[in-house]
């Protein structure tokens, strides 16, 4: 029998007490299910109880996720074992460094850094303590199975709701209520039918007015776009890579993907397509498309060919550029600007993108996290080759789905979906994950 490389653990593993680790696996699967159902669950507890402190419910999940994360970095530090560190896991710990250095030198109130560094700081924590996280080869599958079992569902019920008539939110769910009863929502007082959350007004000029988008579990659109780009791309990876034929399971994904209108969904798709035939754009030259899309938003606003509505997001984008151009090296510092800026500051500069919001908040500090992503995807391409796994290129392919909406919509920040994205590019990249599941 071959000896297996240091630090690494097998099915059959056994710590050091003789019984399989398990407080990770147990953290990070009430960690799954939070993430899926913790918004519908909050507005459930309302419904029944008209209190305001479940509309919380979405703060209580970013809490577990970074009481998860110190819970399985403190249990990997407790059973230390030394093991070589992924390029990622180094630039993910140099970005928490920045991040908080950024967070410490704000002028900002203490609400709106707290707001905005939970947003920009918790996928990588995240992922520093899954990767290094006490799992088994057999837990690591479980979860990924988990995170597909769950989407899955979560898209039936998104098509289920779709169908059903809107009193079922709006009169039976009370869902604006729910909305309006959280003092931190800034828009939970808009009625039913002008809420972004559940419809679009994109394709007003062939509708003739709003188009009603599927929410699901999530109530939200766009994270719940992510969580189904997370499991489109796992679906796609078993079945080249595993052999596994689960055509309903993806058919169910894909058409709740549709339902909710989401352009980023509708874009992570087209690129998966296009780099899985033929190869353009390359998850290896994010730095280069950065630069290619940064530069087509700048010299678009700057000769006033954006208008306000979808194109909100590059100029979001070209704003947050211009503004670091001119000077603000450092950005306006976190927590003033972008989409959840201080009382008073600037709303406007680097709003409605995900990089954006970086650039205009933290400045040159942004780059931290563009290396991060590009390295990371370095990292799983490299996996992928190691051993030899076709999944690894839906992986690779479904980070840059989420950087592209990171380029150009703020809700790529949002936890939810996007939160599954990152937990589920942890466990490939998890020393324990094997091709086969």
């Amino acid at each position: 029998m071959s000896a297996l490389p240091k630090g690494v653990l097998t099915e059959g593993s056994r710590n050091q007490t003789g019984r399989r680790p398990k407080i990770a696996y147990i953290a990070l699967f009430a960690l799954v299910l939070a993430l899926q159902f913790g918004p519908f669950t909050g507005l459930i507890g309302y419904r029944l109880t008209s209190s305001f402190e479940w509309t919380f419910i979405g703060l209580i999940r970013d809490v577990l996720v970074l009481l998860v994360a110190a819970i399985v970095l403190l249990q990997s530090m407790m059973t230390f074992r030394a093991r070589k560190w992924l390029k990622s896991e180094k630039w993910a710990m140099a970005l928490v460094v920045g991040l908080l250095v950024a967070a410490s030198t704000s002028s900002a109130d203490t609400t709106p850094i707290a707001l905005n560094l939970r947003r920009v700081m918790l996928f990588p924590v995240l992922c520093l303590a899954v990767i290094s996280s006490r799992l088994t080869s057999e837990q690591v599958h479980r979860l990924l199975r988990l995170v597909i079992a769950s989407t899955v569902l979560v898209a039936g019920i998104g098509i289920l709701e779709y169908l059903a008539p809107n009193v079922l939110w709006t009169d039976y769910l009370r869902v604006i209520d729910y909305f309006s009863a959280n003092p931190l929502d800034p828009f939970g007082m808009l009625p039913f039918e002008e809420t972004g959350r559940f419809f679009s007004w994109d394709l007003q000029y062939l509708y003739g007015g709003p188009v009603r988008r599927a929410v699901s579990t999530y109530i939200e659109p766009t994270t719940l776009a992510a969580a189904l780009i997370c499991a489109v791309c796992l679906l796609m990876g078993l079945r080249q890579s595993h052999g596994h034929r689960q055509s309903l399971q993806l058919l169910i994904v894909l058409v709740c993907g549709v339902l909710t209108l989401s352009k980023g969904f509708a874009l992570a798709m087209i690129l998966l397509v296009m780099y899985l035939y033929i190869g353009i754009p390359s998850p290896r030259r994010i730095f280069i498309w950065t630069l290619v899309a940064g530069t087509a938003g700048v010299l678009l606003n700057r000769f006033d060919l954006l208008n306000a509505g979808p194109a909100s997001h590059v100029i979001g984008l070209s704003t947050a550029i211009d503004h670091l151009i001119s000077g603000y090296f450092f950005g306006e510092g976190l927590g003033n600007a972008g989409n959840y800026a201080s009382e008073g500051s600037n709303l406007e500069i680097g709003a409605e993108s995900g990089l954006g919001n970086l650039l205009s908040q933290v400045g040159v500090v942004a780059l931290l996290y563009i290396a991060w992503i590009q390295i990371m995807t370095n990292d799983i391409l490299a996996k992928a080759r190691m051993q030899r796994d076709r999944a690894g290129h839906y992986i690779a392919a479904m980070l840059m789905g989420w950087y592209v909406s990171f380029l150009f919509s703020a809700s790529s920040l949002g936890i939810g979906g996007n939160a599954l994205i990152f937990l589920a590019i942890s466990l490939y990249l998890h020393p324990n994950y094997k091709p086969r599941l």
